[in-house]
């Protein structure tokens, strides 16, 4: 039986990928080695990479506080991460030196923070809507000169996760061209997720990204100036990414996502999902919430389950989706629009809820009020009734579940828009626990008990 112990052992041993931990805090003064909290190193550039440092799949976490602007260039080493973290109370490493205060407010870097390999995971644990993100980066106090960059990913990057991350550009008192997130050579697999991104021209520029996530951020205030187009998402050649279940808020701009810019001009996007987004109070000037400028085409993209409230644009929807000789396969359903100016639909749409007629569509609902809202006048576009029913959109799959995790046709009907109605099975209080819950860091308890589980049963075989 011992060998069978033995054996377990060992497959136990194979099924972890060892790593350390490492320790970063401002006003740290032990021996600024980044071994734990009273010896941690004191800022970013105290960090030592490779060797006896931080070597692929370690954990650097860092305490609240000031920190420098930094390249992170570890050589990749097959698929392994490396995870930056803000430590919070309930997830911070070692005990030793560890004080609570460490944990509960933000880590500010600096801009502009630069990846410059591939497999990294930057994640500030905690935050939602406006307020209380683990990680900032801050605005430039004074700018002075264009790309203004808060993040930029260097070069064709891989396997990058942005999350939990409160970014601020330096707003339109500034007219030089500013961008969020900047990632102008190419790029796959990366996610963007739980992010507050703001006060930018454009929030994020992307180029030949592919299978990528960008979802659940609260994009807010951009701009646009004629140095600085203010698109939300500036892309070009676009493969298989997904946008869903993101917030817009209160913008004068070129349109949300835009795959239509750079060279050369022709097919710019394809299989682009676009689903289960809430967009209000945008003030825009050319550009719509799907915008593709005339020079442009895409195909297999779809436009679906969004709630588009208070557009004044002359392209309220998905402008272009029409150019292009499949421009048939661009499919437009389930949306909802409300206060809008002339709406954009496409080629194929159909299923789609307004306040001003069905828009000759076979299945269109024409009479959306602001009593359809919980609070329409308090930006609060939840539904008070079931919609007419839309049509079940099959692929893409994570569009089975609402913006808040409710799922579709919960009470016998596929709602229109980004909100499901939910008839009182889960009250909107329950609901937003279960949401918050979801989003909790579990992978540190998950090992623990992983842990106890084999000593439980080492001991259990060793008596046998």
């Amino acid at each position: 039986m011992k060998k069978v112990f033995c054996f377990l052992l060992l497959l136990l041993v194979c099924s972890f990928s060892w790593s350390a931990n490492h320790y970063i805090r401002d006003g740290a003064a032990g021996t600024n080695d980044g071994t734990d909290w009273t010896d941690a190193w004191e800022d970013m550039d105290d960090i030592t990479w490779g060797g006896a440092g931080v070597v692929r799949g370690d954990i650097i976490y860092i305490a609240d506080g000031s920190y420098i602007a930094d390249t992170f260039s570890l050589a990749a080493s097959g698929s392994t991460y490396v995870y930056i973290k803000k430590a919070i109370v309930a997830d911070h490493g070692t005990e030793t030196g560890w004080d609570n205060g460490y944990g509960d407010g933000q880590a500010d870097f600096a801009r502009p923070l630069t990846f410059s390999t591939n497999y990294w995971e930057f994640n500030g644990q905690v935050g939602s809507g406006k307020s209380g993100y683990g990680f900032r980066i801050n605005p430039p106090g004074s700018p002075s000169a264009d790309n203004l960059h808060l993040m930029v990913f260097s070069g064709d990057r891989s396997y990058i996760t942005i999350k939990y991350t409160d970014m601020e550009s330096a707003g339109s008192g500034y007219d030089y061209y500013q961008t969020c997130l900047y990632s102008a050579v190419g790029g796959d697999h990366h996610t963007i997720a739980n992010n507050y991104i703001h006060e930018s021209g454009r929030f994020i520029l992307t180029r030949s990204w592919s299978d990528c996530v960008i979802e659940k951020n609260y994009f807010e205030n951009n701009w646009s100036s004629v140095r600085c187009h203010g698109d939300g998402i500036s892309a070009h050649n676009e493969l298989n990414n997904i946008i869903r279940w993101n917030i817009i808020e209160n913008g004068t701009n070129d349109g949300f996502y835009t795959p239509g810019h750079g060279t050369p001009t022709g097919l710019s996007a394809t299989n682009v999902q676009m689903y289960g987004n809430l967009i209000f109070d945008v003030d825009g000037t050319t550009g719509g919430p799907f915008e593709i400028g005339s020079e442009f085409y895409v195909e297999n993209c779809s436009f679906f389950n969004n709630t588009i409230v208070d557009f004044g644009s002359n392209q309220a929807g998905v402008s272009g989706f029409d150019q292009g000789d499949n421009s048939a396969t661009n499919l437009c359903r389930n949306n909802l629009w409300y206060n809008c100016d002339a709406i954009a639909l496409g080629t194929t749409h159909d299923y789609n809820a307004f306040d001003d007629g069905t828009h000759s569509e076979a299945n269109g609902q024409g009479n959306i009020t602001s009593g359809f809202f919980t609070n329409y006048a308090g930006n609060v576009f939840t539904l008070t009734q079931a919609t007419d029913a839309g049509t079940e959109t099959g692929s893409p799959a994570g569009n089975s579940v609402d913006i808040v995790g409710v799922a579709r046709a919960v009470d016998g009907v596929w709602d229109r828009g980004a909100y499901e109605f939910d008839s009182g099975a889960t009250p909107p209080s329950e609901r937003l626990v279960m949401v918050l819950l979801s989003q909790i860091q579990v992978m540190p308890i998950f090992w623990a008990w992983y842990a106890m589980a084999w000593a439980v049963l080492g001991r259990i075989l060793l008596r046998i």
